[in-house]
């Protein structure tokens, strides 16, 4: 009987002493998902952060085509409007021209 008392208490020291082991472990396996989850935010946060960055640039360069969109809306409009002006000049130049020669005709006639 002192035997087995024995063995049942050794038992339940090796159980106790097991048990602490396993303890010890999912302790040392919580603080190591716990790190691992504190670096996975900090990853996370870091790629909100460069997203929150991207979608600023992405605003501001939406916003600068726009501006450059009505410049070249305004500068095209104002080559036409050039466009048409040389054109009227050409034509008045190439009427003086013809103009000259006739003159240049009539003056050479006179001679």
């Amino acid at each position: 009987m002192f035997f087995k008392d024995i063995s049942k208490k050794m038992n339940l020291i090796q159980e106790a002493t097991q048990s602490e082991n396993s303890i010890d472990k999912l302790g040392k396996k919580l603080k190591r998902l716990d790190n691992k989850e504190k670096k996975l935010e900090k990853d996370i946060s870091n790629k909100e952060t460069k997203i929150k960055k991207n979608n600023m640039k992405l605003s501001e360069l939406k916003q600068k085509e726009k501006e450059w969109s009505e410049e070249i809306i305004v500068t095209e409009s104002e080559i036409r409007h050039k466009q048409s002006t040389v054109r009227s000049l050409r034509k008045k130049w190439d009427e003086l021209s013809s103009t000259e020669q006739q003159i240049r005709k009539y003056f050479g006639d006179l001679s």
